[in-house]
């Protein structure tokens, strides 16, 4: 009977894992950790995503926000966003963590909070509106599958 309440739990559209099944997708290559910005194609997160929905990024172009200080210039975007900590365990719950935005020599310039679940085989994230005083975005980096999840 335990066994069938947690399946109820993780597949249920309500419950604590509902942002597992209901979320948006994230797809393009261009927030890589290895796209270097170009003049005619700098993006930003401004007036993209909705701070009230989950978000995973697609496996084609990556999987998780990436941990450690991207380099300028990178992700698409003048300022790249990454995210400080490790991403949490499926039984850690939803957890808050802090996303830097770098600028110049300052690996962390500006930050904001976010939400990110674990879910079976990827994670997803609940973002924050980016402020128009930074000119970034959300950045990818590993791709799920290669012992994160």
């Amino acid at each position: 009977m335990i066994i069938i309440a947690i399946m109820f739990n993780f597949f249920s559209t309500s419950g604590p894992y509902s942002m597992c099944h209901n979320y948006e997708t994230i797809s393009g290559s261009s927030r890589t950790i290895n796209n270097k910005v170009s003049l005619l194609g700098i993006a930003a997160d401004h007036n993209v995503l909705n701070e009230h929905k989950w978000y995973r990024f697609d496996g084609n172009n990556g999987g998780l926000l990436p941990t450690n200080c991207v380099e300028n210039n990178f992700c698409g975007t003048l300022s790249p966003g990454w995210m400080r900590g490790p991403h949490p365990l499926r039984e850690s719950g939803i957890e808050k963590k802090e996303v830097c935005f770098r600028s110049n020599e300052h690996c962390c310039l500006r930050n904001i909070t976010i939400y990110v679940r674990q879910c079976v085989g990827f994670y997803v994230y609940l973002f924050q509106e980016l402020p128009l005083e930074i000119k970034g975005r959300y950045c990818v980096d590993q791709v799920i599958g290669k012992g994160h999840v």
